[in-house]
């Protein structure tokens, strides 16, 4: 993993270029809960809640709905790494070092200050008199677990999070981590080349340099705000490209720090236009090899539709479709699409253009072994 980059002078000496492994999955997490407001993400949400143990899922509901689908994690972990570049290994050990007073404050969205909270933990007689003064009465149970038992709630965000790293997200980080990594080196080599006003533009977020002061509209204090922002006034300015983070990619100036997240594509599905891998043309002949599935590619073959609908036609319930939809997505051979607030299913033609051709390559491969 780089370490981090500090380029020239000037403006350019403030410049950061960094990613967050465990931002990224904080974000990813917000997908989850929200699935219908990240539309380029539809298809990967409904592969990953597919694959959640359900207890898992049950928990990370659980952390969303209470704690602001992920946003107030995702400040302590922008707190914990900073301008690093931390793996998960390092910023777990850091959220579980770090001061019962701190983890209650981040966790509650930075809303109470630090020195009533420290108050508090060492003091705990005193919650039902804080939580009475408290302006948002619904959040008062949240609040009280938090004040009577940080580690408790500590603990669980440290297991979730490291239940989803295990079972879903480290394998995710192999498939965006070089995309994200080229797409740095990609800025690294625009910024020197042509410098911090190219950079900028390159990042369609709005701000640009203006006659040396940095101008646009960042969030400041949680509120949208016009910045002109002079030399003195940044410690630095952080370029960071995310997958997941899209669309919430508003810049935000914070302790005298300029965050500018910009969108890097996840990576495609590989390309079926050319040969199967085994694997692949494993998975499609076992999708194949089912009267009620290969009825349902037939009724796919001229329109897309939807789950009631092949409900319906077949004489099955949902469930029984949605496992027969599982194992044909999960073979490439149908893609998914949501639209009023339905999900249709089409096919793929190019995997079944495919199918032929690699079988024949597999026959007649001395290489081929299974």
């Amino acid at each position: 993993m780089p370490e981090i980059l500090l380029l020239g002078t000037d403006w350019s000496e403030k410049v950061r270029f960094k990613y967050s492994v465990s931002q990224e999955m904080l974000w990813s997490l917000h997908i989850l809960d929200d699935p219908s407001h990240h539309q380029d993400f539809l298809d990967w949400s409904l592969r990953i809640n597919t694959a959640l143990a359900p207890d898992l899922a049950t928990e990370i509901q659980y952390l969303a709905t209470n704690f602001g689908q992920w946003g107030p994690f995702l400040n302590l972990i922008e707190t914990i790494e900073g301008e690093k570049i931390l793996t998960w290994p390092q910023v777990e050990a850091e959220l579980a070092q770090m001061g019962q007073a701190l983890f209650v404050y981040y966790t509650l969205g930075r809303q109470v200050r630090v020195a009533e909270l420290i108050k508090i933990v060492r003091q705990p007689a005193g919650i039902e008199a804080f939580l009475r003064s408290q302006p948002e009465p619904a959040q008062t149970d949240i609040l009280r677990n938090l004040l009577l038992d940080p580690e408790y709630s500590r603990n669980k965000l440290i297991t979730v999070l490291q239940d989803y790293w295990d079972s879903i997200f480290a394998q995710e980080m192999e498939r965006i981590e070089e995309p994200l990594l080229a797409s740095l080196e990609e800025k690294i080599a625009l910024f020197k080349e042509a410098g911090l006003a190219a950079l900028l533009d390159s990042l369609g977020l709005g701000i640009r340099l203006n006659q040396d002061a940095i101008v646009g509209k960042a969030i400041v204090d949680d509120e949208i705000t016009e910045i002109k922002l002079g030399f003195s006034e940044v410690d630095y300015i952080q370029i960071i490209p995310t997958v997941f983070a899209f669309p919430h990619l508003f810049p935000a100036f914070n302790d005298r720090n300029l965050i500018l997240r910009y969108p890097c594509p996840y990576p495609e599905e590989p390309s079926c236009a050319g040969l199967l891998s085994s694997k692949q043309l494993l998975q499609v002949l076992k999708a194949l090899a089912d009267v009620t599935r290969l009825r349902i590619l037939q009724m796919l073959a001229n329109q897309s539709m939807y789950s009631r609908e092949l409900a319906t036609e077949l004489g099955f319930s949902e469930p029984t479709i949605s496992r027969h939809m599982h194992l044909l997505k999960e073979a490439g051979l149908v893609s998914v699409q949501r639209k009023d607030n339905c999900t249709y299913y089409q096919l793929r033609k190019k995997v079944f253009e495919a199918v032929g051709p690699s079988l024949l390559h597999q026959l007649n491969s001395e290489d081929y072994r299974e």
